[in-house]
Protein backbone atom coordinates (compact mmCIF):
# COMPACT_ATOMS: atom_id res chain seq x y z
CA UNK A 1 0.00 0.00 0.00
CA UNK A 2 2.92 2.36 0.85
CA UNK A 3 4.94 1.54 -2.48
CA UNK A 4 1.47 2.10 -4.46
CA UNK A 5 0.74 5.58 -2.60
CA UNK A 6 4.68 6.43 -3.17
CA UNK A 7 4.11 5.65 -6.81
CA UNK A 8 1.35 7.55 -7.38
CA UNK A 9 2.25 10.54 -5.48
CA UNK A 10 5.94 10.95 -7.67
CA UNK A 11 3.81 10.20 -10.90
CA UNK A 12 1.88 13.35 -9.58
CA UNK A 13 4.62 15.72 -8.82
CA UNK A 14 5.97 14.15 -12.05
CA UNK A 15 2.94 15.27 -13.93
CA UNK A 16 2.91 18.79 -12.01
CA UNK A 17 6.31 19.59 -13.25
CA UNK A 18 6.15 18.87 -16.95
CA UNK A 19 2.70 21.18 -16.54
CA UNK A 20 4.71 23.80 -14.88
CA UNK A 21 7.40 23.42 -17.78
CA UNK A 22 5.01 23.36 -20.71
CA UNK A 23 5.94 26.07 -23.11
CA UNK A 24 2.87 29.28 -23.05
CA UNK A 25 0.65 29.42 -25.75
CA UNK A 26 0.20 32.71 -27.90
CA UNK A 27 -3.05 35.15 -26.01
CA UNK A 28 -4.09 37.45 -27.85
CA UNK A 29 -6.67 39.99 -25.99
CA UNK A 30 -7.68 41.93 -28.70
CA UNK A 31 -11.19 40.32 -29.10
CA UNK A 32 -12.11 40.27 -25.36
CA UNK A 33 -10.97 44.41 -25.87
CA UNK A 34 -13.02 44.64 -28.76
CA UNK A 35 -16.17 43.40 -26.56
CA UNK A 36 -14.94 45.60 -23.87
CA UNK A 37 -15.65 49.04 -26.27
CA UNK A 38 -18.88 47.41 -27.43
CA UNK A 39 -20.02 47.69 -24.23
CA UNK A 40 -18.28 51.12 -22.66
CA UNK A 41 -17.82 53.55 -25.86
CA UNK A 42 -20.97 54.63 -27.47
CA UNK A 43 -21.24 53.85 -31.31
CA UNK A 44 -18.25 51.96 -31.27
CA UNK A 45 -19.64 49.02 -33.33
CA UNK A 46 -21.51 51.07 -35.80
CA UNK A 47 -18.63 53.67 -35.83
CA UNK A 48 -15.97 50.36 -36.77
CA UNK A 49 -18.76 49.57 -39.51
CA UNK A 50 -19.14 52.45 -41.03
CA UNK A 51 -15.30 52.43 -41.10
CA UNK A 52 -14.84 49.40 -42.63
CA UNK A 53 -17.11 50.50 -45.41
CA UNK A 54 -15.21 53.32 -46.17
CA UNK A 55 -11.66 51.04 -45.83
CA UNK A 56 -13.14 48.31 -48.46
CA UNK A 57 -14.18 51.61 -50.49
CA UNK A 58 -10.70 53.17 -50.76
CA UNK A 59 -9.17 49.52 -51.48
CA UNK A 60 -11.81 49.32 -54.09
CA UNK A 61 -10.91 52.65 -55.85
CA UNK A 62 -7.03 51.73 -55.15
CA UNK A 63 -7.76 48.48 -57.59
CA UNK A 64 -8.92 50.46 -59.87
CA UNK A 65 -6.31 53.55 -60.03
CA UNK A 66 -3.40 51.68 -58.88
CA UNK A 67 -2.08 54.80 -57.50
CA UNK A 68 1.65 54.22 -55.65
CA UNK A 69 1.51 54.38 -51.96
CA UNK A 70 3.89 56.76 -50.34
CA UNK A 71 6.19 55.80 -47.27
CA UNK A 72 4.40 57.18 -44.44
CA UNK A 73 6.88 57.01 -40.92
CA UNK A 74 4.72 56.78 -38.01
CA UNK A 75 6.29 58.52 -34.73
CA UNK A 76 5.89 55.63 -31.69
CA UNK A 77 6.36 56.38 -27.76
CA UNK A 78 6.84 53.21 -25.65
CA UNK A 79 5.22 53.76 -22.48
CA UNK A 80 6.41 51.69 -19.86
CA UNK A 81 4.67 50.91 -16.63
CA UNK A 82 5.99 49.16 -13.95
CA UNK A 83 5.46 47.74 -10.33
CA UNK A 84 9.21 46.45 -9.88
CA UNK A 85 12.36 46.08 -12.01
CA UNK A 86 11.71 43.05 -13.93
CA UNK A 87 8.78 44.85 -15.08
CA UNK A 88 10.63 48.00 -15.76
CA UNK A 89 12.36 46.93 -19.42
CA UNK A 90 15.58 48.53 -20.31
CA UNK A 91 15.37 51.45 -22.87
CA UNK A 92 17.51 48.58 -25.51
CA UNK A 93 14.48 46.76 -25.16
CA UNK A 94 12.22 48.53 -25.99
CA UNK A 95 14.06 49.79 -28.66
CA UNK A 96 14.68 46.61 -29.98
CA UNK A 97 10.60 46.27 -30.98
CA UNK A 98 10.52 49.29 -32.70
CA UNK A 99 13.59 47.47 -34.98
CA UNK A 100 11.42 44.16 -35.11
CA UNK A 101 7.86 46.19 -36.40
CA UNK A 102 10.62 47.66 -38.90
CA UNK A 103 11.77 44.73 -40.48
CA UNK A 104 8.49 42.92 -40.24
CA UNK A 105 6.47 45.41 -41.99
CA UNK A 106 8.69 46.14 -44.48
CA UNK A 107 9.44 42.19 -45.33
CA UNK A 108 12.85 43.17 -44.09
CA UNK A 109 12.91 39.81 -41.56
CA UNK A 110 15.65 37.62 -42.16
CA UNK A 111 13.21 34.69 -41.63
CA UNK A 112 11.19 36.10 -44.48
CA UNK A 113 12.95 33.43 -46.54
CA UNK A 114 11.56 30.74 -44.87
CA UNK A 115 8.24 31.87 -46.83
CA UNK A 116 8.82 28.95 -49.38
CA UNK A 117 5.32 27.33 -50.76
CA UNK A 118 5.16 29.00 -54.05
CA UNK A 119 0.85 29.71 -53.33
CA UNK A 120 2.19 31.55 -50.86
CA UNK A 121 5.69 33.59 -51.68
CA UNK A 122 4.31 35.07 -54.34
CA UNK A 123 1.46 37.07 -52.08
CA UNK A 124 4.06 37.64 -49.55
CA UNK A 125 4.66 41.43 -49.36
CA UNK A 126 6.24 44.24 -47.58
CA UNK A 127 4.57 47.69 -46.40
CA UNK A 128 5.60 51.27 -46.80
CA UNK A 129 4.87 51.78 -42.87
CA UNK A 130 7.86 52.80 -40.87
CA UNK A 131 8.20 53.62 -37.38
CA UNK A 132 10.25 56.26 -35.37
CA UNK A 133 10.70 55.97 -31.86
CA UNK A 134 9.63 59.82 -31.32
CA UNK A 135 12.38 62.16 -30.70
CA UNK A 136 9.95 65.00 -29.41
CA UNK A 137 7.20 64.90 -26.76
CA UNK A 138 3.95 66.30 -27.12
CA UNK A 139 5.06 69.86 -25.46
CA UNK A 140 8.61 69.89 -27.80
CA UNK A 141 11.55 68.83 -25.53
CA UNK A 142 13.66 66.22 -26.67
CA UNK A 143 13.13 62.53 -25.82
CA UNK A 144 14.10 59.16 -26.17
CA UNK A 145 10.52 57.62 -27.46
CA UNK A 146 10.76 55.20 -24.35
CA UNK A 147 9.06 56.97 -21.11
CA UNK A 148 8.99 54.57 -17.54
CA UNK A 149 6.25 54.76 -15.25
CA UNK A 150 6.40 53.50 -11.96
CA UNK A 151 2.43 51.65 -10.83
CA UNK A 152 1.76 50.19 -7.59
CA UNK A 153 -0.66 47.88 -10.17
CA UNK A 154 0.25 44.70 -9.80
CA UNK A 155 -1.78 43.07 -13.18
CA UNK A 156 -3.19 44.87 -16.24
CA UNK A 157 -6.31 43.84 -18.07
CA UNK A 158 -7.75 44.10 -21.44
CA UNK A 159 -10.01 47.49 -19.88
CA UNK A 160 -7.27 49.99 -20.77
CA UNK A 161 -6.71 50.81 -17.32
CA UNK A 162 -2.96 51.40 -18.15
CA UNK A 163 -3.53 53.44 -20.86
CA UNK A 164 -4.44 55.72 -18.11
CA UNK A 165 -2.86 57.84 -14.95
CA UNK A 166 -5.76 58.13 -12.70
CA UNK A 167 -6.06 54.31 -13.03
CA UNK A 168 -2.28 53.39 -12.07
CA UNK A 169 -1.16 53.18 -15.81
CA UNK A 170 0.14 56.38 -18.77
CA UNK A 171 -1.63 58.75 -20.34
CA UNK A 172 -1.86 58.28 -24.28
CA UNK A 173 0.45 61.19 -25.68
CA UNK A 174 -1.55 63.10 -28.33
CA UNK A 175 -3.15 60.38 -30.52
CA UNK A 176 -2.76 62.88 -33.84
CA UNK A 177 1.06 62.57 -33.42
CA UNK A 178 2.28 59.38 -32.51
CA UNK A 179 1.42 56.10 -31.85
CA UNK A 180 1.40 54.69 -28.27
CA UNK A 181 2.78 51.44 -27.21
CA UNK A 182 2.02 50.71 -23.56
CA UNK A 183 3.84 48.02 -21.82
CA UNK A 184 2.98 46.28 -18.46
CA UNK A 185 2.44 43.24 -16.81
CA UNK A 186 -0.38 41.59 -18.36
CA UNK A 187 -0.07 38.15 -16.32
CA UNK A 188 1.37 35.15 -17.21
CA UNK A 189 -0.80 33.83 -20.19
CA UNK A 190 -2.35 37.32 -21.73
CA UNK A 191 1.11 38.71 -24.31
CA UNK A 192 -0.96 41.71 -25.52
CA UNK A 193 -3.73 43.38 -27.20
CA UNK A 194 -4.52 46.13 -30.04
CA UNK A 195 -7.01 48.54 -30.82
CA UNK A 196 -9.07 48.44 -33.81
CA UNK A 197 -9.15 51.71 -35.86
CA UNK A 198 -12.62 53.39 -36.48
CA UNK A 199 -13.55 56.88 -37.81
CA UNK A 200 -12.84 58.51 -34.89
CA UNK A 201 -9.97 59.51 -33.09
CA UNK A 202 -9.43 57.62 -29.65
CA UNK A 203 -7.34 58.25 -27.35
CA UNK A 204 -7.12 54.96 -26.32
CA UNK A 205 -5.73 53.51 -29.81
CA UNK A 206 -2.49 52.21 -30.06
CA UNK A 207 -1.08 48.37 -28.36
CA UNK A 208 -0.26 46.73 -25.02
CA UNK A 209 1.91 44.25 -24.52
CA UNK A 210 3.24 41.95 -21.96
CA UNK A 211 6.75 42.89 -20.52
CA UNK A 212 7.96 39.44 -21.14
CA UNK A 213 7.13 39.28 -24.37
CA UNK A 214 8.15 42.60 -25.14
CA UNK A 215 11.00 42.91 -28.46
CA UNK A 216 13.29 40.71 -29.38
CA UNK A 217 16.42 38.85 -27.46
CA UNK A 218 17.36 40.56 -23.97
CA UNK A 219 15.03 40.08 -21.50
CA UNK A 220 11.79 38.45 -23.62
CA UNK A 221 10.79 35.19 -22.88
CA UNK A 222 10.99 32.59 -25.52
CA UNK A 223 9.20 31.07 -27.14
CA UNK A 224 7.65 34.54 -27.61
CA UNK A 225 11.46 36.30 -27.86
CA UNK A 226 11.39 37.92 -31.69
CA UNK A 227 9.28 40.67 -30.81
CA UNK A 228 6.51 39.28 -32.83
CA UNK A 229 3.47 39.78 -30.43
CA UNK A 230 4.25 43.28 -31.48
CA UNK A 231 3.88 42.84 -35.20
CA UNK A 232 0.84 40.82 -34.30
CA UNK A 233 -0.81 43.87 -31.86
CA UNK A 234 0.27 46.04 -34.18
CA UNK A 235 -1.35 44.24 -37.21
CA UNK A 236 -4.84 44.52 -35.30
CA UNK A 237 -4.10 48.75 -34.69
CA UNK A 238 -3.82 48.69 -38.83
CA UNK A 239 -7.09 46.89 -38.91
CA UNK A 240 -6.07 43.62 -39.62
CA UNK A 241 -8.23 40.49 -38.08
CA UNK A 242 -6.85 36.94 -37.16
CA UNK A 243 -6.23 34.83 -39.98
CA UNK A 244 -8.93 32.15 -38.85
CA UNK A 245 -11.83 34.96 -38.65
CA UNK A 246 -12.73 33.90 -35.74
CA UNK A 247 -15.61 32.06 -36.41
CA UNK A 248 -15.29 29.14 -34.07
CA UNK A 249 -13.88 26.57 -37.11
CA UNK A 250 -16.92 27.14 -39.06
CA UNK A 251 -15.63 27.97 -42.23
CA UNK A 252 -17.35 30.88 -42.88
CA UNK A 253 -15.73 33.73 -40.98
CA UNK A 254 -12.93 36.29 -43.08
CA UNK A 255 -10.27 37.91 -42.32
CA UNK A 256 -11.39 40.40 -45.33
CA UNK A 257 -7.88 39.44 -46.75
CA UNK A 258 -8.37 37.47 -50.26
CA UNK A 259 -5.07 36.01 -50.59
CA UNK A 260 -5.14 34.35 -47.27
CA UNK A 261 -6.23 30.93 -47.11
CA UNK A 262 -9.69 29.69 -45.49
CA UNK A 263 -8.79 28.44 -42.23
CA UNK A 264 -10.58 26.52 -39.20
CA UNK A 265 -9.14 28.09 -36.51
CA UNK A 266 -5.74 29.63 -34.82
CA UNK A 267 -2.22 27.33 -34.99
CA UNK A 268 0.08 26.93 -31.70
CA UNK A 269 3.11 26.34 -31.63
CA UNK A 270 6.33 25.86 -33.85
CA UNK A 271 6.29 24.32 -37.58
CA UNK A 272 8.99 23.46 -39.89
CA UNK A 273 10.04 25.28 -42.66
CA UNK A 274 7.74 24.44 -45.35
CA UNK A 275 5.87 21.90 -43.64
CA UNK A 276 1.85 22.03 -44.89
CA UNK A 277 -0.62 21.70 -42.22
CA UNK A 278 -4.36 21.32 -43.63
CA UNK A 279 -7.57 21.31 -41.38
CA UNK A 280 -10.92 21.26 -42.04
CA UNK A 281 -11.38 24.61 -44.31
CA UNK A 282 -8.28 23.94 -46.32
CA UNK A 283 -8.27 20.03 -46.77
CA UNK A 284 -5.59 20.13 -49.36
CA UNK A 285 -1.94 21.41 -50.49
CA UNK A 286 -0.94 24.36 -49.79
CA UNK A 287 -3.06 24.28 -46.59
CA UNK A 288 -3.16 26.89 -44.24
CA UNK A 289 -0.79 29.79 -43.60
CA UNK A 290 0.49 29.20 -40.22
CA UNK A 291 3.55 31.67 -40.38
CA UNK A 292 1.38 34.12 -41.20
CA UNK A 293 1.70 37.11 -38.42
CA UNK A 294 -1.88 37.18 -37.50
CA UNK A 295 -2.08 33.83 -36.80
CA UNK A 296 -0.85 32.32 -33.24
CA UNK A 297 1.73 30.50 -34.11
CA UNK A 298 5.22 30.68 -31.93
CA UNK A 299 7.53 33.62 -32.91
CA UNK A 300 10.24 31.44 -34.71
CA UNK A 301 7.30 30.55 -37.02
CA UNK A 302 5.58 33.49 -38.15
CA UNK A 303 7.05 35.34 -40.57
CA UNK A 304 4.92 37.10 -43.35
CA UNK A 305 2.02 39.31 -44.47
CA UNK A 306 0.26 39.07 -47.57
CA UNK A 307 -0.79 41.92 -50.45
CA UNK A 308 -4.19 41.92 -48.99
CA UNK A 309 -3.02 42.43 -45.85
CA UNK A 310 -0.82 44.84 -46.58
CA UNK A 311 -2.99 47.05 -48.77
CA UNK A 312 -5.31 46.79 -45.66
CA UNK A 313 -2.97 48.37 -43.63
CA UNK A 314 -1.51 51.21 -46.20
CA UNK A 315 -5.68 51.94 -45.80
CA UNK A 316 -5.82 53.18 -43.07
CA UNK A 317 -2.45 55.25 -42.96
CA UNK A 318 -3.68 57.20 -46.05
CA UNK A 319 -6.99 57.44 -45.15
CA UNK A 320 -9.15 59.89 -42.76
CA UNK A 321 -8.67 60.42 -39.57
CA UNK A 322 -6.07 58.31 -39.38
CA UNK A 323 -3.77 60.17 -42.09
CA UNK A 324 -2.99 62.99 -39.90
CA UNK A 325 0.13 60.56 -38.53
CA UNK A 326 2.15 61.46 -41.69
CA UNK A 327 2.01 65.41 -41.11
CA UNK A 328 3.60 64.87 -37.44
CA UNK A 329 7.00 66.08 -36.46
CA UNK A 330 7.51 63.59 -33.51
CA UNK A 331 10.40 61.72 -35.49
CA UNK A 332 11.88 65.65 -36.10
CA UNK A 333 14.80 65.59 -33.44
CA UNK A 334 15.15 68.63 -31.46
CA UNK A 335 18.56 70.36 -31.68
CA UNK A 336 20.53 72.76 -29.33
CA UNK A 337 20.95 75.11 -32.53
CA UNK A 338 17.51 75.48 -33.50
CA UNK A 339 17.49 79.42 -32.32
CA UNK A 340 15.33 81.36 -34.19
CA UNK A 341 13.16 85.19 -33.29
CA UNK A 342 9.59 84.48 -31.58
CA UNK A 343 9.33 87.81 -30.80
CA UNK A 344 11.10 91.91 -31.48
CA UNK A 345 11.15 93.72 -28.51
CA UNK A 346 13.10 97.04 -29.81
CA UNK A 347 12.52 98.87 -32.54
CA UNK A 348 8.88 98.94 -31.60
CA UNK A 349 7.04 98.01 -34.77
CA UNK A 350 5.74 101.56 -36.68
CA UNK A 351 8.01 103.99 -34.52
CA UNK A 352 10.87 106.07 -36.16
CA UNK A 353 14.48 106.68 -35.67
CA UNK A 354 16.11 109.50 -37.54
CA UNK A 355 19.09 108.05 -35.25
CA UNK A 356 22.00 106.16 -38.02
CA UNK A 357 22.14 103.50 -35.05
CA UNK A 358 20.06 101.47 -33.25
CA UNK A 359 20.09 98.76 -30.42
CA UNK A 360 17.82 95.62 -31.64
CA UNK A 361 16.37 93.35 -28.80
CA UNK A 362 14.85 89.88 -29.72
CA UNK A 363 13.38 87.30 -27.63
CA UNK A 364 14.88 83.72 -29.06
CA UNK A 365 13.14 80.83 -28.47
CA UNK A 366 13.12 77.67 -25.78
CA UNK A 367 12.92 80.95 -23.52
CA UNK A 368 16.62 82.33 -24.43
CA UNK A 369 17.17 85.76 -24.48
CA UNK A 370 19.70 87.40 -26.62
CA UNK A 371 20.48 91.74 -26.75
CA UNK A 372 22.60 92.52 -29.70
Amino acid sequence: MKKTLLTLATAFCCSLAVLAQAPPQRTCGTLEHHEYLKQTRPNYQQDLIQYNQMIDQYLADQAVSKTAVVTVTIPVVVHVVYQNATENISNAQAISQVQVLNDDFAKLNADAIKVTQPTFSTVAAGAQIRFCLAQRDPLGNATTGVVHYSTTVSTFGTNDNVKNSATGGATAWDVTKYVNIWVCDLGSSLLGYGEFPTGSLSNTWGLVLNYRYTGSGGSAQSPFNLGRTGTHEFGHCFNLFHIWGDDGGACSGSDQCADTPNQASEHYGPFAQGSIQTDACSPSSPGTMWMNYMDYTDDNSMYMFTAGQVARMEAVVNTAPWNILASSNGCTPVTALDASISSIIAPVNGSSNCNNSVTPKITLNKGRRCHL
